[in-house]
Order: C-alpha cells, then sequence, then structure tokens
C-alpha cells in the first residue's frame, strides 16, 4: 500500500468517528511516520503501539 492511500484511509476514519467522539475530542493530533520509533517498539518487532494521553 502506498503511503498516500495508507493516509486517505486514516483520514477518512477520523471523519468516520462517531459525534461524540468528536464532541469529547478538543485537540486531536494524527501523525502517519513510515516505522514506529523504539519507545512505541522496544523489541524492534516492527509493530506499533498507540498511546492515547488524556
Amino acid at each position: 500500500m502506498r503511503r498516500s492511500q495508507f493516509e486517505r484511509i486514516v483520514d477518512e476514519a477520523l471523519e468516520d468517528l462517531p459525534e461524540w467522539v468528536v464532541d469529547t475530542v478538543e485537540n486531536l493530533h494524527v501523525v502517519v511516520e513510515e516505522w514506529p520509533t523504539r519507545e512505541q517498539d522496544p523489541a524492534e518487532e516492527g509493530k506499533l503501539s498507540i498511546k492515547i494521553l488524556i
């Protein structure tokens, strides 16, 4: 999958969030990276973890 395709899918998913989620989230910043950082993937398995900070 090309990066542009993936980014479009992410954009579509964010647009499809339920209204109650949109109303609850005041500030959301989504970043798409090629690879997870060492902090996100400490075992270097190529897996991405997602952290949600509230």
